[in-house]
């Protein structure tokens, strides 16, 4: 039972991680997504 537990917890903590990850490969995506944008605008205004 205690085995069971351990590996219960492993895998929700990796489970978390990847999510983590995840939302830090999100969060990179989206800010130079942004300044593409801004790069774009200010090269058009200039």
């Amino acid at each position: 039972m205690k085995l069971n537990s351990l590996q219960l917890q492993q895998h929700k903590y990796k489970l978390s991680s990847d999510s983590f990850k995840n939302e830090n490969n999100n969060s990179i995506y989206i800010v130079s997504f942004i300044l593409f944008i801004g790069y774009l605008l200010i090269s058009a205004l200039s």
